[in-house]
């Protein structure tokens, strides 16, 4: 996805459409060659998939509603503190530093907390104003 958005320049809401896409198709052949294996545990895919039906319907409503360019940036800050977690994990191995793990941990789930929360306060402030943002650019562009 950020491929698509920072080098090719396509949309957000196609970019985000594309990606689900794309994650939906390998992840069910993922988990037809897990089932195969007798490696597939339905009392925790089961959840998964509801919990990212539920998040992919919010978050393709979301695109509708947020400015393009806050999507961007959410999206960035998102990177970034992956990049800060991968590499706090990474020192807390290469030296033993067990808090520099949890650290990692705390920052993946912060970040993914604060950004989707910041997305989802957008997008009520746009239902409650009545003012949808139009796009900049559309899919035929």
């Amino acid at each position: 996805m950020p491929a698509m958005m920072y080098g090719l320049g396509v949309p957000a809401a196609v970019a985000v459409g594309t990606d689900v896409f794309q994650i939906t198709a390998s992840g069910a052949f993922g988990a037809f060659t897990y089932a195969q294996s007798g490696a597939l545990n339905l009392s925790i895919v089961i959840p998964l998939l509801a919990g990212s039906a539920m998040g992919a319907r919010i978050g393709a409503g979301a695109t509708t509603l947020v400015d393009e360019d806050e999507i961007t940036e959410y999206f960035s800050a998102m990177l970034l503190a992956g990049a800060v977690a991968v590499a706090s994990k990474n020192l807390g191995k290469a030296f033993d530093v067990g808090l520099l793990n949890q650290v990692s941990k705390a920052l993946i789930f912060g970040a993914a907390l604060i950004v989707s929360g910041a997305v989802v306060w957008e997008s009520i402030k746009s239902l409650r104003s009545d003012d949808i943002p139009t796009s900049t650019s559309s899919a035929t562009d």
